[in-house]
């Protein structure tokens, strides 16, 4: 019985000791590059720009509109929302 109890206490402190280690990480840090330049052509496009005419980055059109959607107001679980249930629906079949 006494190692069961003591047991515990280790996992407890290997349980401590792993959330203080990644405690930093838990909090939202500054946008990085990428970030920001998805952010600016996402404004662009918002305000009536043509991606890849006026606005040029090397990734694929989708991060652009993801972030588009953000800068109308929407919150990131709104857009997650349908492609998370199509998701569910088709792991069903």
């Amino acid at each position: 019985m006494k190692t069961l109890i003591s047991e515990k206490y280790i996992w407890l402190a290997f349980l401590t000791v792993s959330v203080l280690l990644r405690l930093f990480s838990f909090f939202p840090s500054v946008l990085d590059h990428d970030e920001s330049t998805y952010l600016i052509i996402g404004r662009e496009i918002l305000q009536g720009k043509e991606l890849y005419t006026d606005v040029t980055d090397t990734k694929p059109a989708g991060i652009f509109l993801f972030y588009f959607q953000g800068k109308q107001g929407l919150q990131c679980w709104q857009l997650l929302y349908w492609p998370y249930k199509l998701s569910v629906l088709t792991m069903k079949f």
